[in-house]
């Protein structure tokens, strides 16, 4: 009886328990090179190696020597393979302390951050009120017309220097915007290169299908074994009472002396070995039977091809895992871009808020100016022409002053409004897993410029 030698899966270790390949013919080998090639060009060197294969068939003996040797190297690799994830679960663990850390940082930043809104939510009440002080002082000493000139000629310093930190100020600021073009610009290839790694999903399914054939032809070759496993020891068996009955029929033999006797024992002797011969036609069969299947399991050629195959796949896998880790690698950096994207995009929001306040205590001050030199004119009761129509004049460019507040009021509210539209586009963005720009920076440019507002008398 030929048996088949039995093949253990730890000698394999991508494969898991023991089993025997079932029977393929290389027509079969040949469409799953085929389906191999198509699930990744890279795997087209595995036909040049089935063409080796199909050469070396004529030396299996010196094959399996080889193929002792791989496995003993597949072991090793294995065992290399485990220290390599270890390490990567090592890594994986450091990786999210470090994000941990970095949700910490960024918490204590936003904390610092809101302690300087209030800061300067402090400073603007205190500026207010020491607008409202110079106010009533200047309601008070309105028979002082050299102090109250003294007064706004200080005030017009004051909005000169101020003027000049707003300069500086907007400066900053169309630096900021040429960074947040690049920090665009760069996200959008960093979200082009993964909308192009998500729209081919053919690899993936074929490596799918891959899994499920080899899978089938676990089962089977598992199944295939079994039966073996199972006609070996029924045949085993029957040896054993094969054995025992001839011992039996020896020592009746040579137990019966006497003529009576013999013929007793005779009928006993002639029902064994009619059983026995029974027991031969049915071992006969049962070793058909075990012949047939054992036929059905592939020879070495067929197993070696099965064990190429199943080697390309793995190796498709770990390309496949691969190009999983570098997306992986990229959308991390582009949440960092992002993430320094928003910093800057707060730091403009900031700025322009300075901007529009600096812009509104100017104007306020100079309407203060112009209450003050009106009301002076008025004390003086001079109702000399030239009076009169400086104290329109002033009059005239108060309205337009307080006209330029207002605008300056609703830009400052309209400002307020797109921040925190900006703020919900980029919480949906960040939520659906950055698949597109909103377009926050042509909303940002379409917003009214605090540069484009008219100073024009601010300072008259």
């Amino acid at each position: 009886m030929r048996r088949k030698k039995k093949v253990h899966l730890n000698q394999f270790p991508a494969l898991g328990t023991s089993f025997t390949f079932p029977r393929l013919t290389f027509k079969m080998a040949f469409i799953l090179v085929v389906f191999a090639k198509l699930s990744q060009p890279r795997v087209k060197h595995i036909l040049v190696k089935i063409e080796n294969l199909q050469e070396q068939l004529r030396d299996k003996d010196k094959q399996l020597g080889n193929l002792k040797d791989r496995v003993k190297s597949l072991q090793t690799d294995s065992s290399n393979t485990d220290t390599a994830l270890a390490t990567l679960e090592e890594a994986l663990s450091e990786k999210e302390r470090i994000i941990e850390r970095l949700k910490e940082q960024r918490e204590r930043d936003d904390r610092e951050r809101l302690e300087e809104i209030e800061n300067y939510k402090k400073e603007n009440k205190d500026l207010k009120d020491k607008v409202n002080a110079l106010q009533a002082e200047l309601t008070e000493k309105e028979s002082s017309l050299i102090d109250m000139k003294e007064h706004a000629s200080s005030l017009a310093s004051s909005g000169m220097k101020r003027d000049s930190k707003l300069k500086s100020l907007e400066m900053a600021i169309e630096q900021k915007k040429e960074e947040c073009n690049k920090l665009e610009a760069q996200l959008k290839k960093a979200h082009e290169a993964e909308e192009d790694a998500r729209l081919n999903p053919e690899l993936t399914d074929r490596l799918k299908q891959l899994d499920k054939d080899v899978s089938y032809y676990r089962e089977e070759c598992a199944k295939a074994q079994a039966e073996v496993d199972r006609l070996l020891q029924i045949l085993k068996e029957v040896e054993n009472e094969k054995n025992d009955k001839d011992k039996q029929i020896a020592e009746l033999e040579r137990r019966n002396g006497g003529y009576g006797l013999m013929k007793d024992q005779s009928k006993k002797v002639a029902s064994l070995k009619h059983n026995q011969q029974l027991e031969k036609k049915k071992n006969a069969q049962l070793l058909e039977d075990a012949r047939r299947r054992d036929d059905n399991i592939p020879d070495n050629s067929q197993y070696m091809q099965m064990e190429d195959l199943v080697a390309a796949l793995e190796k498709t896998k770990q390309e496949l895992d691969s190009t999983k880790g570098r997306l992986s690698s990229t959308q991390q950096t582009l949440a960092d871009k992002e993430a320094h994207l928003t910093n800057l995009r707060m730091e403009h929001r900031k700025q322009l808020k300075e901007i529009l306040d600096m812009k509104q205590e100017a104007l306020l001050a100079a309407i203060s100016e112009k209450d003050a030199n009106i009301a002076l004119l008025e004390i003086s009761g001079s109702k000399k022409k030239k009076s009169q129509e400086d104290i329109i004049a002033l009059k005239r460019e108060k309205d337009r002053l307080v006209y330029q507040l207002k605008q300056q009021t609703q830009n400052r509210m309209k400002l307020m409004a797109d921040n925190f539209e900006d703020d919900h586009h980029h919480h949906h963005h960040h939520h659906h897993h950055h698949h597109r720009f909103p377009g926050r920076m042509q909303q940002s440019n379409h917003r009214p410029s605090p540069d484009q507002d008219d100073e024009e008398g601010i300072w008259a």
